[in-house]
């Protein structure tokens, strides 16, 4: 396995949920908001997202609400 490939499971792993109806398993980790995170500088971002630079507002919000641990802070928000 490699770095890229271990680092995008672990993201997947960390925050993924595919009932929450919220996007993808990549969309959803573009959304992050632990920038304490050690791999948040470089985890996997969506490439629809990377152009647009902002995450949805209802995506944030409902992940923020799903883990006390995760915040609105984010480069990705507008």
């Amino acid at each position: 396995m490699s770095l890229r490939q271990a680092i995008n499971n672990k993201c997947r792993d960390c925050i993924y949920d595919e009932c929450s109806g919220l996007g993808s398993w990549r969309q959803q980790v573009t959304a992050c908001t632990v920038t304490s995170c050690p791999l948040y500088a470089v985890r996997p971002v969506s490439k629809s997202l990377k152009v647009a630079k902002t995450v949805p507002h209802e995506v944030v919000t409902v992940l923020t609400q799903a883990n006390p641990l995760l915040t609105s802070q984010t480069p990705y928000l507008a």
